[in-house]
């Protein structure tokens, strides 16, 4: 059977970041929480060998048991800024490595990670620091609980459970519903601790099965169950795991695509995980992926810096244009003319100071009304974004039109790394003349989804209001 790995990425990222010293890059940005984190998920990978791998986080939005009781966790230390500020830059890498990340509102990262672990026909191996998950172990998944650290696991099957925990996996809510949990804030019934609830548990099932023959029950433990049997059940409500939660999820999203880009490489050597960029996990030249060949081949181009409107206006009127991609960031505006014959990308600057080179962002207005309100076929990324940016400089949107990031989802499926950027990288175009960059992937996705060349200036015109959606 296919193997499944789930990791609890709040609880694993806390126990990495106290488990590895303190270390941080020369800019001074901690980092020990995700190096950690990562050496860990690459360990798991190496030893498990799954097919599948997806990461679970919390939101900070209240989930459907803070709606049920406002006291819910209440109480817990904020993260430690050190700690906070290691979040997204986790979240940041995961995504480059094409790793898949769930949040979803209302719900908590283990009802996330309960409803994965059923849903699939696989054998799922969660990954976590919370003994909450105890209740998923079944014959079909396995708990692996970080005990100390990120090295000390204690692996729960639904063999091993009952003699390494003296509970069955279903019977840990009912624990709680009885001594309550102080991490979490769940009440539980007043007074009844650890021993009293194991000793209840063996005795009679369950929760239903004590409250079925309290009668048998005397003195103050009787009292004490009897006064609280409405808490007792609100607390099993709170501590129970949701393993419906309305997640849309297909297990092919959680593939796990190795060896990974060369982008990972180039952020991990940012982030100065030297130990980590020594391991064959990594394309090189000598081991790509299968399909290599089929991917964007580069070409000669030269980069021409324009250094006024006007030329950029008698670039697009002196030839021959077929397509033209656009690239507009805060640095500049770049495109790249395609007829055929001249490989030329053109630069103009967007200056913020009076001695830059290049010309202020609002006396692109003319350019761009030349690209965009032609009847040229341009070529972008996001569509949206460059349209919400255009409709800020009162400049329409009339040209037919191709959408490389819709290309891309229908050619390969959605991504946890959808940007030109990660595209680039990862199919060795230059990072520089990224118009250049944006229209050979325009010619990829092209022809994986083998659009006619005919068809394929008004393949997306037809879908312009799915893009604005998008």
């Amino acid at each position: 059977m296919e193997k499944f790995i789930l990791i609890d990425g709040n609880s694993l990222l806390n126990r990495a970041y106290y488990a590895t010293p303190v270390f941080t890059t020369k800019d001074g940005m901690p980092t020990n929480g995700v190096f950690g984190f990562i050496k860990l998920m690459l360990k798991i990978i190496s030893d498990k060998q799954p097919s599948y791998l997806a990461v679970a986080f919390d939101l900070h939005a209240p989930t459907f048991r803070h709606k049920l009781y406002d006291g819910y966790k209440a109480g817990r230390k904020p993260m430690p800024s050190e700690l906070a500020v290691q979040m997204p830059v986790l979240k940041e890498v995961l995504k480059l490595m094409n790793i898949r990340i769930y949040e979803m509102q209302g719900y908590e990262a283990d009802d996330i990670i309960g409803t994965l672990s059923k849903r699939f026909d696989v054998h799922s191996y969660v990954y976590t620091g919370d003994r909450d998950s105890y209740q998923l172990v079944s014959k079909n998944t396995n708990v692996c609980y970080t005990r100390k650290g990120v090295s000390d696991i204690l692996e729960l099957t639904a063999e091993n459970f009952q003699d390494e925990v003296g509970l069955t996996p279903s019977q840990i809510i009912d624990l709680k519903s009885l001594m309550g949990d102080k991490s979490d804030n769940i009440p539980g019934v007043a007074g009844v601790g650890e021993k009293s609830a194991y000793g209840l548990l063996e005795k009679y099932g369950d929760l239903d099965g004590v409250y079925a023959h309290l009668d048998e029950i005397t003195g103050a433990l009787h009292k004490k169950l009897e006064e609280n049997k409405e808490i007792a059940y609100f607390s099993k409500q709170l501590a129970t795991i949701d393993i419906n939660a309305p997640i849309d999820v297909a297990l092919s999203e959680c593939m796990i695509k190795m060896p990974f880009s060369l982008a990972v490489k180039e952020k991990f050597s940012e982030l100065e995980f030297k130990s980590l960029l020594t391991k064959d996990i990594f394309e090189n030249e000598d081991k790509r992926p299968e399909n290599q060949e089929e991917k964007p081949q580069s070409h000669e181009v030269e980069e021409i810096l324009l250094e006024s409107v006007l030329e950029g206006i008698n670039v697009l009127k002196n030839q021959t244009i077929k397509a033209i991609s656009v690239e507009w960031s805060d640095d500049g505006f770049r495109f790249f003319a395609y007829d055929n014959q001249t490989w030329a990308e053109y630069f103009l600057p967007i200056k913020t100071g009076l001695l830059d080179v290049g010309v202020y962002e609002y006396q692109l207005e003319p350019l761009l009304r030349a690209i965009f309100e032609g009847k040229i076929c341009t070529i972008a990324y996001n569509v949206k974004e460059v349209m919400h940016r255009l409709a800020q400089m009162d400049v329409g949107y009339s040209a037919p039109y191709e959408d490389v990031g819709i290309l891309k989802c229908l050619a390969e499926g959605l991504s946890n790394a959808d940007s030109l950027e990660f595209c680039l990288n990862y199919f060795s175009l230059p990072e520089k003349q990224k118009a250049y960059g944006l229209f050979k992937l325009w010619e990829h996705f092209s022809s994986v989804l083998n659009i006619e060349e005919s068809k394929l200036v008004n393949f997306l015109n037809g879908l312009r209001n799915f893009s604005i959606i998008l």
